[in-house]
């Protein structure tokens, strides 16, 4: 979660971690700027000296958080030495890893995909648009099954996000990051063909 690094030892943080465990448990809507108050310790006053709303609160949640991941989605699959198939493992392992390392954030970038993502920005860059990238990629070496790239990147990104929501759910028991290996190929065998 990012907090800016003058706000680190204010109650920002806690603040902030308060709203996304709440936004997650009970929605946006659900939640009140009392009860974020309450559960990160402040009084309501504290929460106005830093968000002015509740809705602001939520949007600089989404927006900061699912631009960072974005970032580091790019860097992985665009760092990434080898051929295509790796590149893909790449995403998976960039998804899966937030995923187990910070559940609440990934759920919470999840939840908030359908009141949050219309207010991105249209020119911004999110995690589809990686994967459309690549897929484009695999067509350029040649390798993509019949299908436009943004095809592609929706059953790239449909695959991965399913089996997170599963383990969410607790459908998947199994480390996420130990499906790795598993999920990676599967993607390749839908968006790839064999050489």
């Amino acid at each position: 979660m990012l907090v800016e690094t003058e706000k680190l030892h204010t109650k920002k943080p806690d603040i902030l971690q308060a709203a996304l465990k709440l936004f997650v448990e009970k929605g946006i809507d659900g939640t009140t700027i009392r009860d974020i108050a309450q559960d990160a310790g402040v009084g309501e006053g504290t929460l106005y000296c830093h968000f002015k709303s509740k809705e602001e609160m939520a949007w600089q949640l989404f927006y900061q958080n699912l631009k960072q991941f974005t970032q580091e989605l790019r860097r992985q699959v665009e760092g990434t030495p080898g051929d295509w198939r790796q590149k893909v493992r790449a995403a998976v392992k960039a998804f899966f890893e937030l995923a187990e390392e910070n559940p609440v954030l990934f759920s919470y970038l999840l939840v908030g995909e359908h009141t949050e993502l219309k207010k991105f920005p249209q020119e911004a860059l999110r995690p589809k648009d990686v994967l459309i990238q690549l897929v484009e990629e695999v067509k350029e070496a040649g390798m993509c099954r019949e299908m436009d790239s943004p095809l592609g990147g929706a059953l790239l990104l449909g695959m991965i996000l399913r089996v997170a929501m599963f383990k969410r759910e607790g459908l998947i028991t199994a480390r996420l990051t130990d499906l790795i290996d598993k999920v990676a190929a599967a993607c390749c065998r839908v968006v790839g063909r064999e050489p």
